[in-house]
């Protein structure tokens, strides 16, 4: 009989152990599974913020298109209005040439200036002094300069009745006639 009772509590306490055993497993198996709910809970929250990120970036993405198209087409129009710039500016540099060579042939037409045959300076065919001739000269080059808006490296400078160039720092030559007068 003190076997049995033996058994007994042995058995009751193996039962306990059991029971405290598979307790302990439970409240283990709990623990892990509210782990495991908070990880599971931390990575639906970072896979929705990650969405809401993507859907963010889609959207800016979507925007950045819209301006770059926009951008294209603004340069697109850019350019095209340039090359219509471009074909005017082309257009009124030519008509600007053929008037200046008008001008300039007009000119050479209305004041030929020349040499003979001996080698005289003329006008018309009539024979002029070299001062004079000069002075003439100076005044052509000058209206021609002004016409095709190209500088004279020496400026013409009026001086009485004629029209000379300077060099410069105001050096003055003798003419042929012996007179002073500014070197053409």
């Amino acid at each position: 009989m003190a076997e049995k009772a033996l058994r007994k509590q042995h058995q009751a306490w193996r039962r306990k152990r059991e029971v405290a055993d598979v307790s302990a497993r439970i409240e283990l198996q709990k623990q892990q599974l509210m782990e495991r709910t908070r990880q599971v809970e931390e990575a639906s929250s970072f896979v929705e913020a990650a969405h809401d990120h993507n859907e963010d970036q889609q959207q800016q993405a979507r925007e950045a298109q819209i301006r770059l198209k926009k951008a294209k087409a603004a340069v697109q129009q850019h350019r095209e209005k340039l090359r219509q710039d471009r074909i005017i500016s082309e257009d009124l540099r030519a008509m600007l040439a053929r008037r200046r060579a008008e001008y300039a042939a007009a000119l050479l037409e209305t004041y030929p200036i020349g040499t003979d045959d001996a080698g005289e300076w003329c006008i018309c065919g009539l024979r002029i002094q070299e001062e004079e001739a000069l002075s003439m000269v100076a005044r052509v080059l000058s209206v021609l300069a002004r016409i095709s808006a190209v500088p004279l490296r020496y400026p013409g400078q009026n001086q009485r009745s004629t029209l000379g160039s300077a060099q410069p720092g105001g050096y003055t030559g003798r003419g042929a006639a012996g007179t002073r007068c500014a070197v053409a």
